[in-house]
């Protein structure tokens, strides 16, 4: 009995074709390739997005700010020229004290604002 050629020579190609597919890394190559685009395109996103953020959160702490200071600096005006024309009776300084007040109400939440830890999701997924 002689053994079959056709399955020596199919060996033969399927072996040829195997040393090929691992010779040939090119398209392995352009995997690798492309991941390193999306890497870099991923990455610049991300660079993009914190910029973002933080030029939001410095205009949020400069408008808070502005508006603490604008509102602490009407009721300093106010205060000083009732005590210096002596014209203020229990109502303003009932309203004047609610004023202090709610200043430093916003004050603490401003300060905590600052203080409270930035919340970022991470997720290995991307």
């Amino acid at each position: 009995m002689k053994f079959d050629d056709e399955v020596v020579r199919t060996h033969d190609e399927l072996l040829e074709q195997m040393n090929r597919a691992t010779q040939s890394n090119a398209s392995a190559s352009e995997l690798f390739g492309e991941i390193d685009r999306w890497e870099t395109v991923t990455i610049e996103k991300v660079h993009k997005a914190a910029e973002r953020t933080r030029h939001q959160l410095t205009q949020l702490l400069t408008r808070e700010k502005d508006s603490l200071t604008n509102d602490f600096g009407i009721m300093t005006k106010e205060i000083r020229g009732r005590r210096d024309e002596d014209d203020f009776d229990e109502n303003d300084i009932e309203r004047l004290q609610q004023k202090i007040n709610q200043i430093q109400i916003s004050l603490k939440q401003f300060t905590g604002a600052i203080k409270t830890k930035v919340i970022i999701v991470t997720n290995d997924q991307v």
